[in-house]
């Protein structure tokens, strides 16, 4: 996906440490051509940009699995945890939140300890 939304075609000649977007999302973001087309790609694209424009989130995210109701689940470069992200919306407050896991609770249990991380809904972080 290009910085302007649109999506562009894999290149057999040049490869790039990109965000992977995956998952049965992808055919809607396909179908439209551009993220700038619809609401929800508006919302994930500004979530793309953001995750770039950050150090430490364009070095700690490595893949978007998105499923067919748009819920997001963030695939770590670094730790083990799959991060249930849900829709990009209020995406700083979750990075923010998430950061703060990162941060102060991963160093004192253990990078490993903890297998799914949740930052879906609004006032709470869930590790199991």
């Amino acid at each position: 996906i290009a910085e302007d939304g649109t999506v562009m075609p894999v290149s057999e000649n040049f490869t790039s440490r990109v965000l992977i977007i995956s998952g049965n999302y992808v055919k809607t973001i396909l179908d439209n051509e551009n993220l700038n087309n619809f609401d929800d790609g508006k919302q994930l694209l500004s979530m793309i940009e953001f995750i770039n424009q950050d150090e430490f989130w364009r070095a700690q995210a490595s893949q978007l699995d998105i499923n067919s109701k748009g819920k997001i689940f963030i695939i770590p470069q670094v730790t083990s945890q799959t991060v249930e992200f849900g829709a990009p919306v209020n995406f700083e407050t979750k990075f923010n939140k998430l950061k703060v896991f990162y941060k102060k609770i991963l160093p004192q249990m253990g990078w490993t300890k903890y297998r799914r991380v949740s930052v879906e809904f609004e006032g709470q972080v869930i590790a199991e």
